[in-house]
């Protein structure tokens, strides 16, 4: 029967009343990940850096955040402390972002390599913050910081994943620069070492419909550039077309149509990529993801999925038409299509709802010239 704001403050205050220099000394904190909570005097000093940013003393501070371990509100691990519960810290964070102003907070934060990494994580968990989404869209723009994927370092690389979740759009043109021209494909192949965190992201930003054939075409350039060397890309690529853990919500039919657009004109090693994709359309069963389906602390689920036979079925006569257009073409392609449906047609022939179906799709295989 609480509010928000009436359970915020009896888990802040705890019977204690009001307190407004431990409330702002709080979010000051919350607006990190975590922080170093001992040390003082050094020029290095976390305290020393959160606590002008709430008008008080490194001392001061060190004082409030004692207050706050007693009440449990902080969580100590040898030298390092953190604001606790998540949901707790959130909502700190976001008051301190609306009581602070952005350049204060910009430039005190900047000076720390290892703040700016847990100030970077925080944001990315405040994506309904304004005044989190704009200190997200300040940097992603600016070519000093994250603007240019390609030549960020690890800090660099770090924060941009830990923002994305702000601004999914941005971060989505952002790589795709890095992406085209020229450049484009030594940009992904530079990443072999960083590759499963960049993939990792490109699935995130694949999981909304209107971002889905972008970050499928950025998944599909890691998938080229790893030829003969891992798979890892290619796992990425293909699960983005099963029908269970896919970790996207575009319909079958987009699915299926994104494929036919990426055939015009395409490569060999596209295609072979295509027919995979095919043949993950076509897999009914033994569903595996290696994906971490969170982003931030948006809502994910595991992607489209049928919720009644009608589309379950209709998910297989979608694949199944795209097989038959794709055998239509001559040469290599239609091999490479036939044999990505015959991989999967055990498995298909064992679906009861699907066997009328089958049947039906290898006759029509079959009818031109046969089908061993």
């Amino acid at each position: 029967v609480l509010t928000d704001s009436e359970l915020f403050r009896r888990l802040f205050n705890q019977n204690h009343g009001d307190n407004e220099g431990l409330l702002r000394a709080a979010e000051a904190c919350s607006l990190v990940y975590s922080f170093e909570g001992e040390d003082l005097e050094s020029t290095d000093s976390e305290l020393r850096t959160l606590a002008p940013l709430v008008n008080c003393t490194a001392s001061e501070l060190y004082r409030h955040v004692s207050t706050l371990m007693q009440r449990d509100l902080v969580q100590r691990r040898s030298r390092w402390r953190a604001v606790l519960p998540q949901a707790l810290a959130n909502r700190l964070a976001k008051a301190a972002l609306q009581n602070i102003p952005g350049i204060d907070l910009l430039g005190s934060i900047g000076t720390s390599q290892r703040l700016l990494r847990s100030f970077s994580r925080r944001l990315g968990y405040l994506h309904d913050s304004p005044e989190a989404v704009e200190v997200a869209e300040r940097w992603i723009d600016d070519e000093k910081w994250l603007a240019n994927p390609a030549t960020l370092n690890e800090l660099g690389q770090t924060m941009l994943f830990n923002l994305a979740p702000l601004v999914p759009g941005k971060t989505l043109q952002a790589l795709e620069r890095a992406v085209a021209g020229d450049s484009g494909h030594a940009f992904v192949s530079a990443q072999q070492y960083s590759a499963n965190r960049w993939l990792t992201l490109c699935c995130a930003l694949a999981y909304e419909v209107p971002h889905f054939e972008r970050a499928a075409r950025l998944i599909l350039s890691f998938a080229e550039a790893e030829e003969g060397r891992m798979t890892t890309a290619k796992n990425a690529w293909t699960e983005l077309f099963q029908l269970f853990l896919s970790g996207v919500l575009a319909p079958p039919d987009q699915r299926a149509s994104f494929l036919r657009s990426l055939l015009q004109d395409a490569s060999r090693l596209r295609w072979e990529l295509a027919a995979e994709a095919v043949a993950a359309m076509l897999k009914c069963s033994h569903f595996s993801s290696s994906r971490d389906f969170s982003f931030g602390a948006r809502s994910r689920g595991f992607g489209w999925e049928p919720r009644s036979s009608d589309e379950y079925v209709a998910w297989f006569n979608i694949a199944f038409s795209l097989v038959e257009e794709l055998v239509g073409r001559d040469g290599r392609p239609r091999q490479l299509v036939l044999t990505a449906a015959a991989h999967e047609l055990r498995q298909l022939w064992d679906e009861d709802l699907l066997r009328p179906l089958v049947d039906a799709f290898v006759r029509r295989l079959a009818s031109d010239g046969g089908w061993a």
